[in-house]
C-alpha cells in the first residue's frame, strides 16, 4: 500500500510564525492543511496544492510526524476540516489566545485518535 509522509511546517511570517500539516503527495510538492486569518477577525480552514515548503522564501522547519495511506488523504482532509478553527477562550477573567499553532496540534491529535496518521520513525 502507498503511503505519504505527513510534516508539520512552519513559515516565517509578521507579526508571527505560521505552521500548518503537510501531505507531500509527489516528489514535486502536496497538500497543505491550515487555518488561515487573525484574532480580529479570526481564522477559517483551508486546504491547497502546494510545492515543496522548503522552496518557499520564507520556509523555517519541517517535522515528520508519520505516513498517511494515499486511500485515506480523503479522511485526512474530512477529519482537519472537522477540527474547529482556534478562538480565544475567556477562562476566570483570562483570556487564552488560540491561533494556527493550537489548530495544528489539535488537528494532529484527531489524526492519529482517527487512525489516518501512521506514526513511524
Amino acid at each position: 500500500m502507498a503511503t505519504h509522509p505527513v510534516y508539520s511546517v512552519s513559515h516565517k511570517g509578521l507579526p508571527a510564525f505560521h505552521e500548518a500539516i503537510y501531505v507531500e503527495t509527489h516528489e514535486e510538492g502536496g497538500f497543505i492543511y491550515h487555518v488561515v486569518g487573525d484574532k480580529l477577525s479570526g481564522y477559517r480552514y483551508e486546504t491547497k496544492a502546494t510545492n515543496r515548503p522548503e522552496k518557499s522564501k520564507t520556509f523555517s522547519k519541517k517535522l515528520y510526524k508519520g505516513r498517511v495511506l494515499t486511500e485515506d488523504l480523503a479522511t485526512l482532509e474530512a477529519v482537519c476540516r472537522r477540527v474547529p478553527p482556534p478562538r480565544h477562550q475567556v477562562i476566570g477573567g483570562v483570556i487564552f489566545e488560540r491561533d494556527c499553532r493550537h489548530w495544528v496540534f489539535a488537528a494532529f491529535e484527531a489524526l492519529r485518535e482517527k487512525r489516518v496518521l501512521q506514526v513511524t520513525s
